[in-house]
C-alpha cells in the first residue's frame, strides 16, 4: 500500500480479537468518519496491492458494480463454494480478504453483516452472493 501511495489506515490494531465480527465492527465504525467515494478493504498482513490506486479504481469501474469482491483459485476452508456462474473461471472461490466498493455500498454491506449474526467473514460474503438473484 505504501509503495503505491495509497491513503490507508490499519483498523483494529490493539483491539482484542474475538472473531471476524471484531473486524467487521471495527471497519464499520471507522467508515462512519470516512468521506471518500471509494473504499478498499484488504486484509492487513496476507494481501497486497499490485498497482496504483488510480489503476485499481480504473479496473474497479470496468465491473460497473457497487462492490467487487476478490476471488481465488483454491480454497482452504469449509466455505469452498464456487459461485455458480464462475464455474469455468480459474478464480472461482470467494476471498473475503479484499473487496472494493462505493462507500455507501460498503457501509450497507457492513450493516447487513453486523445484523446477520454470522461470525465468519467468508461465509458472510458467500451468503450475500447467493442471496442476490442475478448471481445465482
Amino acid at each position: 500500500m505504501i509503495k503505491y501511495g495509497y491513503k490507508h489506515k490499519l483498523v483494529g490494531r490493539g483491539t482484542k480479537w474475538v472473531n471476524f465480527m471484531t473486524k467487521i465492527r471495527g471497519i464499520y465504525d471507522y467508515l462512519q468518519n470516512v468521506n471518500d467515494e471509494y473504499i478498499v478493504v484488504i486484509d492487513a498482513f496476507d494481501a497486497f496491492a499490485n498497482k496504483s490506486s488510480e489503476g485499481l479504481l480504473k479496473t474497479f469501474l470496468t465491473f460497473q458494480a457497487d462492490i467487487v469482491i476478490s476471488a481465488e483459485t483454491s480454497c482452504g476452508s469449509e466455505m469452498c463454494i464456487p459461485v455458480p456462474r464462475w464455474q469455468k473461471h480459474r478464480r472461482r472461490y470467494i476471498n473475503a480478504g479484499f473487496y472494493m466498493g462505493r462507500r455507501e455500498a460498503i457501509i450497507n454491506l457492513y450493516k447487513w453483516l453486523l445484523a446477520s449474526g454470522e461470525h465468519d467473514d467468508k461465509r458472510l460474503v458467500v451468503n450475500i452472493l447467493f442471496s442476490i438473484p442475478k448471481l445465482k
